[in-house]
């Protein structure tokens, strides 16, 4: 499917931001005092890619883990279950290299003080990841920005209290030809997709704001316009959502009304809209397995509604799963101050949902 056109709606949920809102995070860990770069790296979990990060020459070629991004005091969702990963406002593919995501563990195992990194496991490319995947590394063919598909990272042996930290890595680790390159990137991302189970209603409808242009006309009969805003900012070197580092020539601001029929209670909410002893790995409720709970959920309002905050925290939405051309994306958050289900049958709901372009 082509176009603009609404196919089955995906739902990318960035967990950095809510672990980060949840109060998971117990200190800025990002680049160690040998490596330099711009701004606050706690802000590269907020899904927002206008302020770009950069790594030096100096600090590329000498420092060691010099992309480490943030401590976790403990796990609120379990990353062994994530499922895609993106980097934002990136220049890797003009500097030819390759980047992974990795948690910083402290494997009681071993021995030393001995660290060990669980890595992610790519398994499929969504845009711009490359042809290549060596080595856990994806090698985007440009800047811009990439999202990749992944089946987790492998933490076999390693318990909740091992992970310290989810960071970037790049490669290779050499000094690049100029004193002025540097590895720049915006917003680091990771979690779990949703895909709604069917697509929307036909009576769906989507809008383009200029909600930042204001028309008036003078008593003269005169029309004059105030922009403050026609388009997202630009992520860095290149615009929003464009591969090779061009401009975004697209305005207006997108909106999607959509409207689902017939969903059955086991896609709208969990079995038990609880928590679990997570650590200790005992259910809130005796006789129900981890997987039917706020955490472990598969249903929308555990994977989506709940991980956002109700339209607190931002998302990238794909209106169609099928189409993963570069125009098809945007950061979104919840237009709605509430989610109501409609019953309709016997353990079978409607819901509407209002998603809006958010920069």
């Amino acid at each position: 499917m082509a176009y603009q056109n609404v196919g089955t709606p995906r739902f990318y949920i960035d967990w950095n931001q809510y672990h980060l809102a949840k109060g998971k995070v117990t200190g800025n860990n990002a680049f160690q005092s040998s490596a330099d770069g711009q701004g606050s790296y706690m802000s590269m979990g907020t899904l927002n890619p206008t302020f770009q990060r950069y790594i030096s020459p100096v600090s590329w070629a000498t420092a060691t883990n010099i992309n480490r991004f943030y401590t976790y005091n403990g796990w609120v969702l379990d990353y062994e279950d994530v499922n895609w990963f993106g980097l934002l406002g990136h220049n890797l593919g003009s500097l030819e290299l390759g980047t992974r995501s990795a948690l910083g563990a402290q494997n009681p195992n071993l021995y030393a003080g001995a660290v060990t990194y669980p890595v992610m496991n790519w398994t499929e490319g969504i845009v711009n990841a490359g042809s290549s995947f060596s080595d856990t590394y994806i090698y985007p063919e440009y800047d811009g920005f990439t999202l990749c598909k992944c089946d987790g990272f492998n933490i076999s042996g390693y318990s909740p209290q091992d992970i310290t930290k989810n960071h970037l890595d790049f490669y290779p680790f050499t000094l690049p030809p100029e004193e002025s390159t540097k590895i720049k990137f915006g917003a680091f991302c990771v979690g779990n997709y949703y895909d709604m189970p069917h697509s929307p209603d036909l009576n769906l409808k989507m809008s383009i704001e200029m909600d930042g242009v204001k028309n008036i006309k003078t008593k003269g009969g005169v029309s004059l316009t105030d922009i403050n805003y026609t388009k997202p900012q630009d992520w860095g070197d290149g615009g929003a959502w464009q591969l090779g580092g061009v401009s975004n020539l697209r305005s207006g601001r997108r909106v999607w009304d959509l409207s689902f029929s017939y969903l059955s209670d086991s896609d709208v909410f969990p079995k038990v809209a609880a928590t679990t002893n997570y650590e200790a790995g005992d259910s809130f409720v005796d006789g129900y397995p981890q997987d039917n709970t706020l955490l472990d959920g598969t249903d929308f309002f555990s994977q989506v509604w709940n991980r956002t905050m109700g339209g607190h925290l931002p998302f990238i939405f794909q209106p169609d799963n099928t189409n993963n051309n570069p125009d098809q994306f945007a950061i979104c958050r919840f237009d709605m101050d509430s989610l109501q289900y409609d019953q309709v049958a016997n353990n079978v709901y409607n819901v509407k949902l209002k998603i809006r372009e958010s920069w």
